[in-house]
């Protein structure tokens, strides 16, 4: 073992570099599993608490989005200056204890404040691992590692429904909770005691950055990046999208089509699992290939998948077939993932090196507060707005709200496309 004080060096054995992803990978995707649980945990969580619609949408919504994504910003800003490794072992062993407490909750209220202290203890991760990721991988190298990387959130929503949902038939949620926080812990001790710290920069030609600019000063310099804030603005629509699938999808088949949690569980979480994790991967190998030819090929593609989404949205809230709606579901899922490849190239390959974790964070917070804040919940008060009329279709309906987010994400990818010409700082 290797203690966790020791910097690594430039860019270290490739066996080793590619451990680090795995844990980080595994890191991630535990997060997203706590994070998302209780989407397939949202039935019986609510007839047991007796709650509304609307609350159901702020557990998954703003009690998750808006502390992750606002805290996200002081901690990557932490992470851009402190030992990174320590940091993440720490926020992730205090996310799972939180999930397990999630387990004892009685009412609303307890369950909400577990949610909120999982997003505040999350915050800093993501942000964080990209930074570590970028000083082990070369610019060239980090499309590949970035893609893998993000392919766990995928995989993170599949062990979510598929094994929160077979828990929650079995043990009922409060078992599901528990479970969802093991891994983490001990994933934390492993991190701790086998990862190194990676020296800053030490993969760029050019060397670290090493600045003093405040918070404020750091985003208005991201900010300046045009491309920077074009993708993660239309990346925001898309993360809106995909989280109303993972909030709202369980539900909604649930109630339409009378089926057990189990079931949905398994089937939705391994569609979007799979759909999800293989175009993140793929979608990094494809992103390394069009860039060679300009950065508009790239961001016209991602266009052009958002635009594929939208009748598969469709076919998925309309059809009458439960197997078919999993299936248009999952392959909505897998094709707007494709945006996530080139968001993480433009927030690692082109922020300083001493910004990183922060044009990370920045982006994360766009889509978090749009994409999870908002959006979950609005779509649990249309749905309860719509009940009086419309009765259990009041849901089907509130859902059409996400082929017109994927529109919109497709025409603002077009429209960065034509914005850009020769460099991704344009």
């Amino acid at each position: 073992m290797v203690a966790p004080g020791v910097t690594a060096p430039a860019a270290g054995h490739a066996v080793y570099r590619w451990y680090v992803v795995l844990l980080l990978f595994l890191a991630y995707a535990c997060s997203v599993a706590d994070r998302q649980v209780v989407g397939i945990l949202a039935e019986p969580v609510r007839r047991e608490l007796h709650l509304h619609d609307w609350q159901m949408g702020f557990l998954t919504g703003p009690a998750v989005a808006f502390f992750y994504a606002l805290l996200g910003i002081p901690c990557a800003y932490v992470a851009d200056r402190t030992h990174r490794v320590r940091f993440l072992s720490a926020c992730l062993a205090v996310w799972s204890v939180l999930t397990m407490l999630g387990g004892v909750a009685v009412s609303f209220a307890q369950l909400a404040l577990t949610r909120v202290g999982v997003s505040i203890s999350e915050a800093g991760a993501t942000p964080c691992s990209s930074s570590i990721i970028a000083d082990y991988f070369t610019p060239r190298e980090r499309p590949r590692a970035m893609g893998f990387f993000a392919s766990a959130a995928s995989i993170g929503v599949f062990i979510s429904f598929a094994i929160g949902g077979a828990i929650s038939e079995r043990f009922g949620w409060r078992g599901a909770f528990v479970a969802a926080g093991v891994p983490g812990a001990v994933l934390s001790l492993l991190f701790l005691m086998t990862v190194r710290e990676p020296r800053r920069g030490a993969t760029d030609e050019v060397g670290a950055d090493v600045r003093t600019l405040s918070i404020i000063a750091t985003i208005r310099h991201l900010w300046g990046i045009g491309l920077y804030w074009r993708v993660v603005t239309a990346g925001a629509c898309v993360a809106s999208c995909i989280l109303v699938m993972n909030s709202w999808g369980p539900s909604f088949i649930i109630r339409k089509f009378h089926v057990g949690a189990a079931d949905v569980g398994l089937l939705l979480g391994a569609g979007l699992g799979l759909t999800g994790g293989v175009c993140i991967a793929v979608g990094g190998l494809i992103c390394s290939a069009l860039l060679k030819r300009g950065v508009q090929a790239p961001l016209r593609f991602v266009g052009v998948m958002q635009i594929l989404a939208i009748p598969c949205l469709l076919f998925a809230i309309r059809t009458p077939d439960y197997h078919l709606a999993i299936i248009g579901f999952s392959l909505a899922y897998g094709v707007q993932h494709f945006y996530a490849p080139m968001f993480w190239v433009v927030a690692q390959n082109y922020a300083p090196t001493d910004m990183r974790a922060m044009a990370a964070a920045l982006g994360i917070l766009i889509a978090a507060l749009v994409g999870q804040g908002v959006t979950p919940l609005v779509i649990g008060v249309l749905s309860d707005a719509l009940s009086a009329s419309l009765g259990a279709r009041s849901l089907q309906s509130a859902l059409l709200l996400l082929p017109a987010l994927s529109t919109i994400a497709a025409v603002l990818y077009f429209r960065t496309a034509a914005r850009v010409r020769t460099s991704l700082t344009t």
